[in-house]
């Protein structure tokens, strides 16, 4: 992974002859494959805290958007690491209701991951975010055999 001029992290696919040739050309390095040490696969891994160094130095020196159009152009594959407001907006993830919206007591509608894999005629929807903080103790304790004078006297002491 490397990270753009602008803050990004950008995933990058060059492990082919051809791939990397692509990427060294839009990088205006073209005479890098022939370097007996990047000219191979193998040999690349060999060296590839000096390859590494290289291609990182040229990710930090463009933003993502310049990249994209870059690495689009070239055709050398690539992705976006996504954060939660990539995902979000993804338009993929937004027609697939890959992230959904439950209510929660406490901070109101929150994002969640829906359930996946999705089976059809089964109702993958949660019905409501986590339990609040202690709700499920005497549950819990009591299945432990912990009564509820013993509870009251544990959260009043602050132990649970």
């Amino acid at each position: 992974m490397y990270r753009t001029a602008d803050g990004r992290w950008v995933t990058l696919v060059a492990s082919s002859d051809m791939i990397f040739r692509r990427l060294c050309a839009v990088m205006g390095m073209p005479e890098m494959p022939d370097d007996p040490r990047f000219a191979t696969n193998p040999a690349r891994c060999m060296n590839l805290d000096e390859l590494d160094g290289r291609i990182a130095a040229w990710f930090a020196a463009h933003d993502f958007d310049a990249l994209r159009a870059l690495l689009d152009a070239a055709d050398v594959p690539y992705t976006k690491v996504y954060g939660i407001e990539d995902v979000l907006a993804d338009p993929q993830v937004r027609a697939r209701e890959g992230v959904i919206r439950l209510e929660d007591p406490d901070l109101g509608s929150i994002p969640a991951p829906c359930v996946v894999p999705r089976v059809e005629g089964r109702n993958h929807r949660p019905r409501r975010g986590g339990p609040g903080v202690g709700e499920h103790n005497a549950e819990f304790y009591g299945g432990l055999g912990v009564d509820s004078f013993e509870l009251a006297a544990l959260k009043a002491e602050g132990v649970i």
